[in-house]
């Protein structure tokens, strides 16, 4: 550095001499001014110009990019460990309070964000080769959205992504299979994880076969080796955290092996513990995620039965979120009961081959003409119904009330926390069931992992 600098000092000198000493004084002293000004402002033009390149490069979807890169930085934020705590009771023990924020769904409301102790990004895309990388920009511009408000609320809260999905898993079982593309998958997490500077990564595969047991096994432990170098190469102070969500049918989770290994590696794993019911799969009607019961003669599953079968063969509660749903469903065209001493299972007769009705959310109940005032509960379930046999229409939703069931349960049996997918659907202006989630005391003073079935 030494060297180039005289040299760019002689040749100053140079040009001095070389010009000067054929002009008088004054041009002398106005080529000086003119010189001392241009060189600052070329500069800054320059430097201008190289800041605009690079974010456009960076920013831009590369065919050979392994992914894309975010140029903005984490801000450095004050906060004391028990931040989240003074406003969340569950971060008091280290339980969790989990949101899988929608890509699609546009910005979130920071007060939102502020009950909160982990927020998911979903979804991240992969490509056959392993690599991830954004949907798009306004995919991207959500991301950021989403993890300035988080960093701005408390360091505390959890930032990470959530690769796959319902319509993006189709490459997961290729690309795990294959070590060279298991590895580029792993490099490609890794990446990304520390230039978006975020906390961690969860794996939303939907649903690996028994075939695929073995390399999910091969990849947890991998990629937590990996970002473990990762993370003591940048001398964080947390490890990344890595989770998996996981099947709510009894018979997917039989088919998936590789419970204990990825129970080791993972931090914890997100049950999807609702759409039990609904007119897109069944014409039964009943509870997207009925806590417990059932139609007669029907195995359809409940929330109990998932939850008690992952704790009972885990033997680790704490690892454990269960999965709420902010949503309702609704049945067209639903006759009389299958149990005529039960209101809540009915059939409804399709239409050209297929059941009418669908999904609302929370805050889109009122518009959609249903009244929660006129519920009614069904204790069995632990759900809420409302049944209305002029119009033949069967609707089910999460209330109040049916949450609260639900983190009573959490509660009761030592499980780690819950997730919400996804408090976009709550009520936009009071947040009337993330408010009664947020403020639940899930602490009890039992040990982690004390099972509390009878297995």
């Amino acid at each position: 550095m030494t060297r180039n600098r005289d040299h760019n000092e002689t040749l100053l000198g140079n040009v001095s001499n070389s010009k000067c000493s054929k002009l008088n004084d004054r041009p002398c002293i106005v080529f000086s001014i003119i010189l001392i000004l241009c060189i600052p402002i070329s500069f800054i033009l320059a430097e201008a110009f190289m800041s605009c390149c690079i974010d456009y490069f960076v920013t831009k979807p590369s065919k050979t990019s392994k992914i894309v890169i975010e140029t903005t930085t984490r801000s450095i934020i004050t906060s004391s460990p028990s931040s989240l705590a003074k406003n969340i009771p569950a971060a008091k023990c280290g339980k969790r309070i989990m949101n899988y924020h929608k890509s699609w769904s546009g910005y979130i409301e920071e007060s939102k964000v502020a009950k909160l102790t982990h927020l998911m990004f979903a979804f991240i895309k992969m490509n056959q080769n392993g690599e991830v990388s954004f949907f798009d920009s306004s995919d991207r511009k959500n991301f950021v959205d989403m993890r300035t408000k988080a960093r701005k609320v408390s360091d505390d809260l959890k930032v990470m992504i959530s690769i796959g999905g319902a319509g993006q898993s189709k490459h997961f079982s290729s690309v795990l299979s294959d070590s060279r593309k298991r590895q580029s998958f792993i490099d490609s997490i890794s990446s990304f994880l520390e230039i978006h500077k975020i906390d961690g990564v969860d794996i939303f595969w939907i649903w690996p076969e028994e075939k695929d047991s073995d390399n999910i096994a091969i990849f947890a432990k991998e990629l937590r080796l990996e970002l473990t170098d990762r993370a003591e190469s940048e001398e964080r102070k947390k490890p990344y955290i890595i989770s998996f969500a996981y099947p709510r049918l009894v018979s997917h989770m039989e088919s998936m092996t590789c419970l204990d290994e990825i129970m080791k590696y993972a931090d914890f794993i997100n049950v999807i513990s609702y759409d039990y019911f609904g007119p897109e799969w069944w014409p039964e009607t009943g509870p997207s995620a009925p806590l417990y019961s059932g139609p007669k003669g029907k195995d359809f599953g409940n929330v109990d039965s998932t939850m008690r079968y992952l704790a009972c063969h885990s033997k680790r509660p704490s690892q454990i979120n269960m999965g709420l749903q902010i949503v309702g469903r609704f049945w067209e065209n639903v006759k009389g009961p299958i149990d005529e001493s039960d209101e809540m299972w009915r059939i409804s007769e399709p239409v050209n081959g297929k059941t009418q009705g669908g999904t609302f959310s929370w805050r889109g109940s009122e518009e959609g003409g249903f009244d929660k005032t006129v519920a009614v509960w069904h204790n069995e379930s632990k759900s809420s119904y409302i049944w209305n046999p002029k119009q033949g229409t069967f609707i089910s939703f999460e209330s109040e009330r049916s949450l609260m069931e639900k983190m009573k349960y959490v509660r009761a049996n030592n499980f780690g926390g819950v997730f919400l997918w996804a408090i976009g659907t709550d009520d936009d202006d009071d947040d009337t069931l993330l408010n009664e989630i947020s403020s639940f005391e899930l602490c009890t003073g039992e040990e982690k992992d004390t099972v509390k079935y009878e297995c």
